[in-house]
């Protein structure tokens, strides 16, 4: 029996994480208040297309952010991440952690298993958010050209090489003979 759905609480953490690195799209930015009691803060958080959990930002994950795509989070959505599982430093104790990058960029830390154990990057095609297609437009059949109704008119200018030889004139052979 897999209990990882009772350890996590109302907010992506690396428990969530399907696998060690996932490529995620944020679909909506707002702020919310996060923990309990006297600890409690507001955070921004992201929600992703991909997981019915927002992820709290961090200062790190939040500075990231915001160097990849700007500090107007209104332009975050629709955007793609790197999310990750790795690992920090809490109160003196090695801790899993969610970590972030952009989608085509190689993660900066180390990448880390559920237990803990550092795992190899392995780059990963990815794809393209989806963009929202307009509606199909009638394609326009082009209708067979009408003929002309009036005749082609003459140039009104002589041309410069009106008059001008066919072949080069060679002395003695003129162009009857050819």
């Amino acid at each position: 029996m897999d209990v990882s759905s009772f350890m996590g609480g109302n907010f992506f953490s690396q428990v969530d994480l399907a696998s060690p690195v996932q490529v995620m799209t944020i679909n909506k930015v707002d702020q919310q208040l996060v923990g309990q009691g006297p600890q409690a803060e507001q955070k921004i958080c992201v929600s992703f297309n991909e997981s019915a959990k927002p992820l709290a930002l961090n200062k790190t994950n939040l500075k990231r952010v915001a160097a990849l795509y700007s500090t107007d989070a209104n332009q975050w959505p629709g955007k793609q991440l790197l999310v990750y599982r790795s690992s920090t430093t809490f109160s003196g104790q090695p801790k899993l952690c969610v970590r972030i990058c952009g989608a085509q960029q190689t993660p900066p830390d180390p990448i880390c298993d559920q237990q803990g154990n550092a795992v190899a990057f392995q780059p990963q095609a990815v794809a393209p958010a989806p963009v929202p297609q307009a509606a199909p437009q009638p394609i326009a059949v082009p209708q067979a050209a009408a003929p002309l109704q009036a005749p082609v008119a003459q140039p009104q200018q002589a041309s410069p090489w009106q008059g001008a030889p066919a072949q080069p004139q060679q002395p003695g052979v003129s162009v009857d003979d050819l």
